[in-house]
């Protein structure tokens, strides 16, 4: 057989300082590193599945000739994460989770909700940037990509091959997209492609929607703080941001910056050399796009804001004319 095959094994719990891989007679088996984990560097599917991973074991199987060898480090592994709370990255294979996973957030009609959104401009398409969008959510949030997918309500198209998916996105203006547990929806509304009946600025829209709850989870927070930069990045945004409840911005109907940031956004270009705030107080993540926190976001001029209308009791701003458009609106179709 003469393979390689590494097991990262993520866990909550250290091994014992007296810690030693088994020998296994005919091949190697040999420990890479055994080590606190960075946060950063923990896989997305694992980092979001369960709590307080902090420690890494790397082992690396090698110059083995028999099956019996790699199923004994294989057992090995696994069963080292079973005693550390944790689970096994493999070489070749899915995640093998060896304790109980976080039980998602119950999911009602009175849910609080969480929506993940970076606007940009018309001057980029979205059949040009769909390939690096499911990479990206690949990598770092993999319950956004489809458990189901399709042209119509409801959707009936199983998600399997991601290629397929891709050219599915490439040549569908408006696709329903329902993500995995406990994600809800992606929403694409692209401004090139699809028709709206009512006047006024478009511009393209990417969010995510998901319970509430999830920001209160370290490690949820700490991806979809990391998601937001990277997406803002990877399409180009003008402006993201991270909203718990209600967002200033309906859908892809761009009136101005909203007046609530959110928890955290970005701000890109043209907005980013409006704000002095940005150069001066904001996190560089590229040349012209910066990242904010609240309660220490920028102070925006109030030309740059879209204004909330007076709010009627029990009504939900749902539409454009909830908002009055600000005096300066650099964003052009």
């Amino acid at each position: 057989m003469n393979g390689v095959i590494d097991f990262k094994i993520w866990t909550r719990l250290a091994p014992d300082e007296d810690f030693r891989l088994p020998k296994i007679s005919d091949c190697t088996f040999e420990l890479i590193e055994n080590r606190e984990a960075a946060i950063d560097e923990i896989p997305a599917e694992i980092l979001l599945s369960l709590d307080g991973i902090c420690h890494l074991v790397h082992a690396r199987l090698s110059d083995y000739e028999f099956e019996s060898s790699e199923q004994y480090a294989r057992k090995f592994a696994l069963k080292l994460a079973g005693s550390l709370d944790g689970a096994v990255e493999e070489t070749g294979k899915p995640i093998a989770f060896c304790t109980e996973k976080l039980l998602p957030p119950q999911i009602t009609e009175f849910t609080p909700m969480l929506t993940l959104s970076v606007w940009f401009s018309c001057e980029k398409r979205f059949e040009d940037l769909y390939e690096d969008i499911v990479s990206l959510l690949e990598r770092e949030l993999p319950f956004a990509l489809p458990s189901k997918y399709g042209k119509e309500m409801p959707p009936e198209q199983v998600y399997g091959d991601r290629n397929a998916f891709v050219e599915f996105l490439k040549d569908t203006p408006t696709p329903i997209w329902y993500a995995q547990k406990p994600v809800t929806h992606v929403h694409i509304n692209d401004a090139n492609r699809a028709e709206a009946k009512r006047a006024g600025l478009r511009t393209n829209r990417i969010s995510i929607r998901m319970p509430d709850a999830l920001y209160e989870i370290e490690e949820w927070k700490f991806a979809l703080r990391r998601l937001l930069k990277s997406l803002t990045l990877t399409v180009g945004g003008f402006f993201g941001q991270i909203c718990r409840g209600e967002s200033g911005v309906i859908s892809w109907w761009w009136q101005g910056v909203p007046l609530e940031l959110g928890v955290a956004c970005t701000f890109g270009e043209p907005y980013y050399s409006l704000i002095p705030d940005c150069a001066e107080k904001g996190e560089k993540i590229a040349d012209g796009v910066v990242y904010f926190e609240e309660p220490y976001g920028p102070y925006v001029p109030t030309e740059l804001v879209s204004m909330p209308k007076k709010k009627l009791f029990g009504k939900e701003r749902r539409y454009p004319d909830d908002f009055s458009a600000a005096a300066n609106n650099p964003i052009k179709v």
